[in-house]
């Protein structure tokens, strides 16, 4: 599943249980997370938490609560962005991602049904969970740390990350991860390609028309 609701987690230490071969490329603590559909969102999204980056997953784990906590798969991620421009109606910088809303209609896992006791260390979750309905769209994603000169790292961790797990389907398409700066770069870029004609040769190309228009009038 592309994401994960309360994704199974070490009951004795709290951090999120790696699976074979998965491992942690980065840890933030003191970040907030935010889903676009949450009507709460800028008041104060799904709460402080720690956000931990690995080999295959982005897991937020809340710092208040134990039943929440969201897991996403780097190819369910289809972007993200640095976001400093707090004037296009979210007031905060932050890591912004889009998300692949086709996956979202099969709903969201619920890692919290399924216990495993017995275990070396007690693990809060389970993998083959119930499908939880869900009425929203998880379309997008923000994350915003406490300090704001950490999103610079948490970009860098992300992309890592992205790189780890190139989505088979867009194979080949490019990277689809930017600085804002970079952003800003290739716009520049693209306008200094794009040039339109003077008046002048605004005449000539009509003229031309309208003589190539007479030749087969001719004919």
């Amino acid at each position: 599943m592309p994401i994960v609701s309360n994704p199974p987690k070490d009951a004795s230490s709290g951090l999120p249980v790696l699976s074979e071969g998965e491992y942690v490329l980065a840890t933030f603590p003191h970040v907030t997370m935010y889903f676009a559909f949450n009507p709460s969102s800028v008041a104060g999204g799904e709460g402080e938490g720690t956000l931990f980056v690995t080999s295959q997953r982005v897991v937020w784990l809340s710092s208040f609560s134990a039943e929440k906590g969201y897991a996403l798969t780097f190819p369910y991620i289809m972007l993200h962005a640095i976001s400093r421009d707090i004037s296009s109606g979210f007031p905060h910088p932050c890591i912004y991602c889009q998300l692949d809303s086709e996956e979202d209609d099969a709903g969201m896992m619920d890692g919290s049904e399924d216990e495993e006791e017995g275990s070396e260390n007690e693990v809060e979750g389970g993998e083959d969970s119930p499908l939880v309905d869900t009425p929203h769209k998880y379309s997008e994603c923000r994350f915003v740390p406490n300090d704001p000169s950490q999103l610079q790292a948490i970009y860098d961790a992300l992309s890592s990350g992205a790189v780890l797990n190139p989505d088979p389907e867009n194979e080949g398409e490019g990277d689809f991860f930017y600085d804002e700066d970079e952003v800003q770069t290739n716009l520049e870029r693209l306008e200094g390609m794009i040039t339109m004609p003077t008046p002048e040769e605004m005449d000539e190309l009509v003229n031309e028309d309208q003589f190539d228009d007479a030749d087969e009038d001719d004919q």
